[in-house]
């Protein structure tokens, strides 16, 4: 089980890589409803649900300097047709 310190540790490193490349994006789903409703993640709730524009990441440079960056992080990448998937370990974004 992951702790809430290391999952706004992974949400801090996701943020500044979409902020660095200019990807808007936002919290969804569990996420946002603890955020809003908590301040805080919801204890039961073990991953971050983020959404983003799909036109955001239509570029292939940009996607493979994106893997590339969070790959240093620890973290692996596997982009979909309309979704984008990040895991560190066992734990998903």
């Amino acid at each position: 089980m992951i702790s809430e310190e290391q999952v706004m540790k992974h949400l801090k490193d996701i943020k500044e890589l979409l902020d660095a490349n200019s990807i808007p994006f936002w919290l969804e789903d569990g996420t946002l409803l603890g955020a809003v409703r908590d301040g805080r993640m919801i204890p039961w709730d073990h991953d971050i649900d983020l959404g983003s524009f799909e036109s955001s990441f239509s570029s292939e440079k940009l996607r493979k300097e994106i893997t590339e960056q969070l790959s240093r992080k620890g973290f692996s990448v596997y982009f979909f047709p309309n979704s984008v998937a990040i895991y560190k370990g066992d734990f998903h974004i």
